[in-house]
This record gives C-alpha cells, sequence and structure tokens, in this order.
C-alpha cells in the first residue's frame, strides 16, 4: 500500500498525500517517519484543508521528535474554519483542558456546539458532555447527561457508560443504580 500511495502522491494526489502520512505515522508502521508525513501533509493542505489539516494536527499531537500542541492546535483550527468537524472538536478538546494552549473554554464551547450545528451529533454531542464535567466553571452534569442522551441516541454506546457513571454518582443528577445498569447492558 506504501508503494502504491507514494506513486499517487508524488503524482499529486492529495488523497494519497493524506492516507500515506498516515499510514507512515501510524503504530503498524515498521519505520514511522514523521518528518515525511509533515511534508506530504503540508503539501496536502492546498487541495484538501479540511482532512490535510486533521492529518497535520494528530501528526503534531503524536509521541514524537515532532510533537507540538500549539501548532497542532493551529492545524485543527484552520481545518475547522474550512468545515471539518472532528478538527473542531479536537482544538475545542484541547481549549477546555488547557493542553498545549491557553485555556478558553468558552471557545470549546462554541466550536463543539458548531460541530453539533453542521451534523456531527454523535460525537459532538459526547464533547459537549465531557466539557460539562470538566472542572470549569461551566460544569453541570445534568447539561452532560443530556448530550450523552443525544449522543447515545445517535448511536454511541460509550455514551450510555458515560450516563451510568454520572446516575450511579448521582452527580448532578439523581441517583438511579437500576438505571445505570440498564443502560450498561444496553450497551453491552
Amino acid at each position: 500500500a506504501k508503494l502504491a500511495y507514494g506513486r499517487a502522491a508524488e503524482a499529486g494526489n492529495t488523497w494519497a498525500m493524506i492516507k500515506l502520512a498516515r499510514l507512515i505515522t501510524s503504530d503498524e508502521s515498521t519505520v514511522r517517519d514523521v518528518y515525511r508525513a509533515e511534508r506530504l501533509l503540508k503539501q496536502a493542505e492546498g487541495g484538501d484543508p479540511v482532512n490535510a489539516g486533521e492529518a497535520l494536527g494528530d501528526l503534531y499531537m503524536l509521541d514524537s521528535p515532532l510533537r507540538n500542541p500549539a501548532r497542532a492546535a493551529t492545524a485543527y483550527g484552520k481545518a475547522a474554519e474550512a468545515g471539518s468537524s472532528p478538527s473542531a472538536i479536537k482544538l475545542a478538546q484541547m481549549l477546555a483542558s488547557g493542553e498545549g494552549v491557553p485555556p478558553n473554554p468558552r471557545r470549546a464551547l462554541d466550536l463543539i456546539n458548531q460541530a453539533i450545528e453542521d451534523g456531527d451529533a454523535t460525537k459532538g454531542s459526547d464533547a459537549l458532555g465531557d466539557f460539562y464535567m470538566l472542572d470549569t466553571a461551566y460544569r453541570d452534569p445534568a447539561k452532560a447527561f443530556a448530550a450523552y442522551q443525544q449522543s447515545a441516541d445517535s448511536g454511541n454506546a460509550w455514551a450510555l457508560f458515560k450516563m451510568a457513571r454520572i446516575l450511579t454518582r448521582g452527580d448532578g443528577v439523581a441517583a438511579d443504580p437500576t438505571r445505570a445498569r440498564s443502560l450498561i447492558e444496553e450497551a453491552i
């Protein structure tokens, strides 16, 4: 696969550049070439800013010599502006936690809500639930529970586990171990 993607990338195929960059930085790759991946992704950004930007952000978050959360945030931001909901969510998670960037919970919330409005209800609502569970001024377990419910309704079984954890603890909602158990059973 590397050979075929390499040939297509050399011919200027943006999709192949992105696929090859992800392939040569994956855990399955026998030789991780993060520098080549960075070159490929920067080249691909002009033709596909959404997918190349997200992949570049992911590259800068890898445990590698290129790890640079600030650059990752920039790449995710550009991809989010180009319409990437997954990049918006990743940037929001960084901004909410302050991972490598100054914390900005308000901007994080805006990015998550935009991802949901753009149609990513499953991951967006899950990220919204996680956001409301963080130890910030926005912490609201009842809102988190509602967001997880929306994510679960969109097919995310993991959201059911998160709802069960809230119900088990009685964190912001009435404790209900029986319902928590039924949510876990539904998830598995």
